[in-house]
């Protein structure tokens, strides 16, 4: 509650007169805010409950501050732009049947995402290796530092995701939830495919296919219910490549430095993202 608090007030200065924008910045301000935490207190051997919730509850303040100085500035959901998108689709899913079945097929996955999130346990080979293992051993040594052990991924491998693991870990005591951070990722993703197409001016059926389609493969099936980083990566750099585009054309600052906090947070999370 107090990170995406903290997180909405952050979109409210930074968002503009595009909707959606919003999302991107409040998932990624969302993830920073996480890692800079853990950081921060790692600094300290401070990672610990108490810890992450002084430091949240100071970031909020600090927030909330800067948004009253800067005219409380408030991002809200257009619903006419939802209606209208609304109304797009079903004239889309008319002209097309498939598209109605493949919609289908998406509400069934990503309902079966949730579920599998909410319920499962870690599944995972390399979770049990390192993903989420060397969350464990944070948590338990209250720091960041190099720990002893014999597979070397727990030491060398970027650590942004497995941040958020140990958050989660902390505050909940149980393996399933971690898997909404690579949801996140996903939903991250299909918010940056959408767009980009959206600036290469495609229609909206042609982008309901590309979305549709991208997500009935069995690799991004499989990984939205996982600890995997690969979905992480992929809305982390999708969302950089539309933020920049947006930025370019718009002529606008933010979204630029918001791309590259997204790309930060990617090559963090995962060193392929860098290739």
């Amino acid at each position: 509650l107090l990170v995406f608090t903290t997180s909405y007030f952050i979109t409210c200065l930074l968002v503009d007169d595009k909707f959606v924008n919003g999302i991107f910045y409040l998932l990624l301000s969302a993830f920073a805010n996480v890692v800079l935490t853990m950081e921060i207190l790692s600094l300290f051997s401070a990672i610990s409950v108490v810890g992450v919730l002084i430091l949240n509850v100071l970031f909020l303040i600090l927030s909330v501050v800067i948004w009253c100085k800067k005219g409380k500035p408030v991002w809200k959901i257009p619903f006419e732009n939802v209606k209208s998108f609304f109304r797009k689709y079903l004239v889309c899913i008319n002209k097309d049947k498939y598209l109605a079945v493949l919609s289908f097929g998406f509400l069934v996955a990503v309902v079966t995402a949730l579920f599998m999130s909410s319920f499962m346990p870690i599944m995972n080979l390399d979770a049990e290796s390192y993903h989420a293992l060397r969350s464990l051993f944070w948590i338990h040594n209250h720091n960041l530092n190099h720990f002893y052990i014999a597979d070397i991924r727990n030491i060398v491998f970027p650590i942004n995701s497995e941040l958020v693991f140990a958050w989660v870990f902390m505050f909940i005591k149980r393996s399933a939830w971690v898997m909404y951070t690579a949801f996140a990722g996903f939903m991250l993703a299909m918010f940056g495919i959408y767009n980009i197409l959206s600036l290469l001016k495609f229609s909206m059926r042609k982008k309901l296919w590309v979305i549709l389609i991208t997500c009935s493969l069995s690799s991004v099936i499989a990984q939205i219910t996982s600890t995997e980083t690969d979905m992480i990566i992929a809305g982390l750099i999708l969302s950089a490549i539309y933020l920049f585009w947006y930025g370019l054309k718009s002529k606008r600052i933010i979204p630029i430095f918001m791309s590259s906090l997204a790309y930060a947070l990617a090559a963090g999370t995962k060193t392929t993202a860098l290739i």
